[in-house]
């Protein structure tokens, strides 16, 4: 998963051509870690039709406060540029749900 930050979200996210999932995480949350090992799974198995990223809350509050990030783990899909869903730290089945209906 792909690193990004304040400088590069709107390219890499926003303007993504497929759409595009995102994981808000501390390094300091626990839970966080569990939930990033489930979406490093599926960002093999959704390979060039989802594309997954990963965006520190810490050093990227304008971003966390535009989203209303507020608790961790939050994944948020987003497509063509608009938010299409979000979660916190469900099942792996639960989550390739969600992608399978952004996907149709």
């Amino acid at each position: 998963m792909k690193e990004v930050n304040y400088s590069n979200f709107e390219q890499e996210v926003l303007q993504s051509p497929i759409p595009a999932a995102v994981d808000f995480y501390g390094e300091w949350c626990g839970p966080c870690k569990g939930f990033a090992t489930k979406l490093e799974r599926l960002a093999e198995e959704y390979a060039k039709r989802i594309n997954f990223f990963k965006i520190d809350m810490d050093k990227n509050e304008e971003i966390t406060e535009r989203y209303h990030v507020i608790s961790l783990p939050t994944m948020i899909a987003f497509y063509q540029g608009k938010e299409v869903f979000r979660c916190g730290n469900g099942t792996e089945a639960d989550l390739r749900l969600n992608l399978d209906e952004i996907l149709k």
